[in-house]
C-alpha cells in the first residue's frame, strides 16, 4: 500500500513539474494580441514591410526616361522603345506602386537622392547639381549597383541586372538600353532578360507536390475554432508540415517551441502520415527572429562548425524520436540586421544546407522557406541551396496588405495576383533555380480592409485602415477561411471572382476582403503549370481545415471545468489544475494530463506519458509507464524494457515511441 502511494505521489510531482516547465518555457514578452497575429499569418510586416524596391526603382527609372526625358538628359525614344515602356509601367505598377516624386521635406521613399525637380535616383543628374538642377536631399546615397554604387563595387544579388540608374532589376529598361542613352552596366550582374520557364500543356504543379503547414500555436491563442492535428484531414496533401519547433539559443538544439505541451501533438501529428503524405516540421519562424532571445541565434548558430554540427545532430534525433520525415528551414530573415542577421550570414546558410545533406543522406527531407520579396530573397544563394534540398517553399503571398498604409498608398492591391508572384518569381529564374524545385504559396486567410467609401469596393479604391477582426483569429486585416465562409453563411454574401489576378473578393457593410478559394487555386495551378513549378503549399491547414472547437470564443474556467461543451480552457488556473480531461474537467493527474487517456489540447495542457516514468525498468501498454527521463534510459524496448542503446531505441528493433524516444 505504502509503495503504491509512493509511486502515484512520485508521478504527479514529476507531472507538476512538467507542467511548470511547460508554462515557463519560451515565455514571451509579447502582447496577447501579437502573439495571436503571429499564429495566423506567416510573415509580419507591421514592424519591418519589406521596401519593394525592384518596383520602386522601375517607377523611378520610367519617371526619367519617359515624360521627363528632357530634364533628364536623355534623348527623346522611338516609338517602339515607347511601347516597350508602356508594357513595362503596366506590368510594374500592379505590384507595390510607390511614387518617384520627392520634394523639400519629403525624401524618395528608397532613400535615393532627390533632386529638385522632384525625380529620385543615383545618377549625377539626382546627387549633384547642374545649370537647372541641384540635389536637395539624401545627396550622399550609393546606388544598388554599377559605379555610383559603393566603391563602385556593388553587383545585383541573383544576378539580376545592373541598370544604367543604378537599380538592380529584372526588366528590358534594366537589361537594355531603352533609349540609346542608358545602357545596362556590363560586369555588376547580367545584361540579358532571363528566359522564363515554360511548359505549355505541362501538369508538373497540378500533378505536383501538395504541402500544407500546421500551425500548433493555434491551440494556445486562437479565440475558437481551435484545431489540433487529430482534426486534420490530409486529402491529397504530399506533405504536412508542422509550425513550429523552437531552438535553444545556448546549445543550438531543437526542442519544443511550447515546451512539453508540444510533445502530445507530435504523437497525434505524425500519425497522420501514410505511403503518400509525409509528415515534417518547420524549425524557426517569423517571431523565432523578433527582438529576445533567439533574435541572433540563426546567425550565431550557422557561423560555427560545431554549433551546426550539433544543430544536425539533435534534427536527426528529433525526427527519429517523433518519426518526422523532414525538417523545413525557416529563417526570417538572413542578413537582415533588424532580424537578427549579418553578412556572413548568406555563405554560413549555404554550409549548414550541406552539412545537412551530408548527415541525411537520403533518410530525411530538407525545404527551405523563401520570401518573395527582393529585399530578403537576394540574401539566399538560392542557386547553392536548390542542389541540397527537395523544395523551396516560396512565400508568394501578403504581397500587398495594409502595412502598406503609410508607405506605398492606402488603395486596394490584391495580395497574391498572379501577376504579383509572375514578377516575384523573376529573380529566381535569373538566379538558374530549378522551377521544379519551387511551390508557390497560397494563404488560408483574406486579407481585409475598412473602406473609404463602402460604393468604392474594388481593386483601385480606397481605405482607410484594416479590416474588422475575426471572431476567432481576432487579428485587424485579415479573416481564416473558416470565418469568411462562416460569414458568408450568416449574411448570405455572394464572392466575385477576379480573373486577372485569379482572387475572389467579398463585400459587406464598410468591408472589404480577397482572399483565395478552392477554384481560384485550380487556375493557379494551371498557370504554375505553364511556368513548370513542382507544387505549391499552403499556409496554413488550421485555418481551413474542420468545425475543430467550434465558433463560440474559447473564455478562462471559472470553476474548473472545461471542453467544447462550455467552452472553456483550464490554462489560467494553477499548475496542478491546468489540463482538461476527456470528461471535461480540470486537473493536474495522469487521468487529466496524459494524451493517452484523452486530454484535450484545445481547452488545456496535455502531455505525453510523461506522467507514469518507470521506475522498474519496464515500459510499455502492460507495464502503464514510459520511458523518457528514466534512470535506466529513455527508450522503451520492443519487449517493454527501458535502455539507452541501439538495441532499445531502434525503430527498426521495435522501439515504442509511445512511451519513450526512439533513434531510428
Amino acid at each position: 500500500m505504502l509503495s503504491t502511494l509512493f509511486l502515484c505521489s512520485l508521478a504527479s510531482l514529476f507531472l507538476l513539474a512538467v507542467l511548470i516547465e511547460a508554462t515557463s518555457t519560451n515565455a514571451s514578452s509579447e502582447s496577447p494580441a501579437k502573439n495571436i497575429y503571429n499564429h495566423v499569418i506567416q510573415q509580419d510586416f507591421d514592424d519591418f514591410a519589406p521596401l519593394p524596391i525592384l518596383e520602386i526603382g522601375l517607377e523611378h527609372i520610367l519617371s526619367q526616361i519617359g515624360a521627363n526625358a528632357t530634364q533628364a538628359g536623355n534623348d527623346s525614344m522611338s516609338g517602339k522603345t515607347h511601347h516597350r515602356l508602356q508594357t513595362a509601367g503596366k506590368v510594374a505598377t500592379q505590384m507595390k506602386e510607390a511614387t518617384d516624386q520627392c520634394g523639400p521635406g519629403s525624401p524618395c521613399v528608397d532613400g535615393s537622392c532627390c533632386n529638385s525637380e522632384g525625380k529620385c535616383g543615383y545618377t549625377p543628374y539626382n546627387c549633384g547639381s547642374t545649370a537647372t538642377t541641384a540635389c536637395i536631399s539624401n545627396c550622399d546615397s550609393r546606388a544598388m549597383c554599377g559605379v555610383n554604387s559603393r566603391d563602385s563595387a556593388q553587383k545585383c544579388p541573383l544576378n539580376l541586372c545592373c541598370s544604367y540608374f543604378g537599380y538592380c532589376g529584372a526588366s528590358e529598361l534594366h537589361c537594355g538600353n531603352p533609349n540609346g542613352m542608358a545602357l545596362c552596366q556590363q560586369g555588376y550582374g547580367s545584361c540579358q532578360t532571363a528566359a522564363v520557364p515554360s511548359c505549355p500543356g505541362g501538369s508538373s504543379a497540378s500533378g505536383g507536390r501538395k504541402v500544407a503547414y500546421y500551425q500548433a500555436g493555434n491551440l494556445m491563442y486562437r479565440r475558437c475554432n481551435r484545431i489540433t492535428p487529430s482534426d486534420i484531414i490530409p486529402r491529397d496533401l504530399t506533405h504536412l508540415i508542422y509550425a513550429f519547433v523552437f531552438i535553444n539559443p545556448s546549445t543550438f538544439e531543437v526542442e519544443p517551441e511550447n515546451g512539453p505541451q508540444d510533445r502530445a501533438l507530435y504523437y497525434q501529428f505524425t500519425a497522420l502520415k501514410t505511403p503518400s503524405t509525409q509528415t515534417w516540421f518547420s524549425v524557426g519562424g517569423y517571431g523565432f527572429s523578433d527582438p529576445g532571445n533567439s533574435f541572433t541565434t540563426w546567425s550565431e548558430l550557422c557561423a560555427n562548425p560545431g554549433s551546426r554540427a550539433m544543430f544536425i545532430t539533435s534534427l536527426i534525433n528529433f525526427m527519429s524520436s517523433w518519426g518526422f520525415q523532414g525538417v523545413d528551414i525557416d529563417w526570417e530573415y538572413p542578413v537582415e540586421s533588424n532580424r537578427g542577421g549579418r553578412p556572413i550570414d548568406t555563405a554560413n546558410l549555404n554550409s549548414l544546407i550541406q552539412e545537412m545533406r551530408a548527415a541525411f543522406g537520403t533518410r530525411f527531407g530538407i525545404s527551405i522557406a523563401l520570401p518573395s520579396d527582393y529585399s530578403y530573397i537576394q540574401h539566399f544563394d538560392v542557386a547553392t541551396l536548390a542542389q541540397y534540398i527537395e523544395f523551396f517553399n516560396f512565400m508568394s503571398y501578403d504581397l500587398h496588405g495594409p502595412w502598406e498604409i503609410n508607405t506605398t498608398g492606402a488603395i486596394l492591391k490584391a495580395p497574391g495576383s498572379v501577376v504579383d508572384i509572375g514578377n516575384a518569381l523573376l529573380p529566381l529564374w535569373y538566379a538558374n533555380v530549378p522551377p521544379s524545385k519551387i511551390n508557390f504559396g497560397i494563404s488560408m486567410y483574406g486579407r481585409s480592409y475598412t473602406l473609404h467609401d463602402p460604393s468604392c469596393a474594388e481593386l483601385g479604391c480606397s481605405y482607410t485602415a484594416a479590416g474588422n477582426p475575426g471572431i476567432c483569429t481576432d487579428s485587424p486585416g485579415l479573416l481564416s477561411l473558416w470565418e469568411i465562409a462562416l460569414l458568408r453563411g450568416d449574411r448570405n454574401l455572394n464572392s466575385k471572382f477576379l480573373p486577372d489576378v485569379m482572387m475572389e473578393q467579398m463585400t459587406y457593410d464598410n468591408q472589404y476582403v480577397i482572399f483565395d478559394a478552392s477554384s481560384t487555386v485550380d487556375r493557379k495551378l494551371q498557370w504554375a503549370d505553364g511556368l513548370c513549378l513542382g507544387g505549391l503549399f499552403y499556409w496554413g491547414v488550421d485555418l481551413y481545415s474542420t468545425w475543430g472547437s467550434g465558433r463560440t470564443p474559447i473564455t478562462d474556467s471559472q470553476d474548473a471545468t472545461c471542453g467544447a461543451a462550455k467552452s472553456t480552457t483550464c490554462m489560467n488556473l494553477s499548475p496542478n489544475q491546468k489540463c482538461c480531461s476527456k470528461n471535461g474537467l480540470c486537473g493536474g493527474t495522469p487521468a487529466h494530463c496524459e494524451a493517452a487517456n484523452g486530454c484535450q489540447p484545445a481547452f488545456g495542457m496535455c502531455v505525453a506519458n510523461t506522467a507514469t516514468v518507470s521506475l522498474d525498468g519496464r515500459c510499455g501498454p502492460d507495464a502503464k509507464s514510459g520511458c523518457y527521463k528514466s534512470v535506466f534510459g529513455d527508450c522503451c524496448s520492443k519487449n517493454g524494457y527501458c535502455g539507452g542503446t541501439r538495441d532499445y531505441c531502434s525503430h527498426d528493433l521495435g522501439c515504442q515511441n509511445e512511451f519513450g524516444v526512439c533513434y531510428g
